[in-house]
C-alpha cells in the first residue's frame, strides 16, 4: 500500500501535475523538454512533397560540397563524415517513400551543416590571428 502511494507520488512529481487536472501547455514535466518551435518546424517539414525534399536535399548537398572545398575536412572531419553518410540515408529514404523519415533527418543534416559552416568560421579566425 505504502508502495503504491509512493510510485502515485514519484509519478505526478515526474509528470509536472500539480492538480488533477491536465497541466497547461509546457508544463508537462520531463516530456515536454523540447521547445515547441522545434516540433513546429518538423510538422511543417514532414507536409513536404517528394520534390521538395529533394530540392532541400542537393541545397544541402551543394552547402556541404562549398564547404569540403574550403577544408571542412581539416576543421570538422568527424562532422563532415557524419553529414556525407546523414545525406546518403536521406536519399535512400525518399527512394524509399519514407518522407517523414527524411524531412526529420533533413533537418538533422541542416544542423549538421550549420555547426560544419561555423565551425570553419571560427578555424578562419584563429588561423588568421596566428598568421599575423
Amino acid at each position: 500500500m505504502i508502495a503504491r502511494i509512493v510510485m502515485i507520488g514519484v509519478t505526478a512529481v515526474l509528470s509536472g501535475c500539480v492538480s488533477i487536472a491536465w497541466p497547461p501547455f509546457n508544463g508537462g514535466g520531463l516530456a515536454e523538454i523540447a521547445p515547441p518551435e522545434r516540433h513546429r518546424i518538423v510538422i511543417t517539414a514532414v507536409s513536404t512533397s517528394e520534390s521538395e525534399l529533394l530540392r532541400q536535399l542537393q541545397d544541402e548537398e551543394a552547402m556541404l560540397e562549398r564547404l569540403i572545398a574550403i577544408e571542412a575536412r581539416r576543421y570538422a572531419a568527424a562532422e563532415t563524415t557524419l553529414a556525407e553518410r546523414l545525406s546518403k540515408r536521406i536519399r535512400r529514404e525518399i527512394a524509399g517513400t519514407l518522407y517523414s523519415d527524411a524531412a526529420r533527418n533533413l533537418i538533422e543534416l541542416r544542423d549538421r551543416v550549420d555547426m560544419i559552416d561555423r565551425t570553419l568560421s571560427r578555424a578562419r579566425i584563429n588561423v588568421g590571428r596566428r598568421q599575423t
